[in-house]
């Protein structure tokens, strides 16, 4: 005798089994939504330094960055501390950011690392904001001689400069927008 197909049930998937298959279906579904969403372009979410790219095309992140880049080498970078001031432009030492080469970065970002590291760079681009730095750096020898002489200026005055952690909030400066003033690191404080 055949079973009476009316009355036989249909299997139960068990509530954990469905909810995962559920989560899983819906992280797909919006990856390949954000694929599309994100063709071609920056992720939104992904800044340098300060300047939005998200949503851009590459060549329109280019040119936005070569406007930055040409207000930050004019913009002078005050640095100061217990009574040492002074102001340097960033071509003082011969940094020249690179926009082609940062917009590459920026819109490489959730495309490159394979198929996790895509995915948390996303992740992290829709959930919060990734920052790209700038590439290219100052002239590394134009950079000593300010460092050393911001150094000899304080020593004349009996101070003594962190003199690593004065270069490198130097260059953070250079990159940033807008700008704002660099404390010189001293070593009693």
């Amino acid at each position: 005798m055949a079973p009476n197909i009316a009355t036989m049930a249909a299997p139960v998937l068990p509530p954990k089994l469905v909810a995962l298959v559920t989560v899983l279906a819906t992280a797909a579904y919006l990856l390949v939504l954000d694929l599309g969403v994100s063709a071609g372009r920056v992720h939104h979410g992904v800044s340098v330094q300060g300047t939005d790219l998200g949503g851009l095309t590459e060549p329109e992140a280019v040119e936005r960055l070569q406007q930055r880049a040409r207000e930050l080498k004019q913009e002078p970078i005050a640095i100061a501390g217990r009574g040492l001031e002074l102001m340097v432009l960033p071509t003082d030492v011969r940094w020249r950011p690179r926009a082609e080469d940062t917009a590459r970065r920026a819109a490489d970002l959730g495309r490159a690392g394979g198929p996790l590291g895509a995915l948390w760079d996303r992740l992290r681009a829709w959930f919060g904001a990734v920052e790209v730095d700038w590439a290219g750096k100052p002239h590394a020898a134009k950079m000593v001689a300010l460092v050393e002489s911001i150094d000899a200026e304080a020593e004349a005055r009996g101070l003594d400069v962190y003199r690593a952690t004065l270069r490198r909030r130097i260059r953070m400066a250079m990159a940033a927008w807008p700008r704002r003033p660099v404390a010189i690191p001293f070593k009693d404080s």
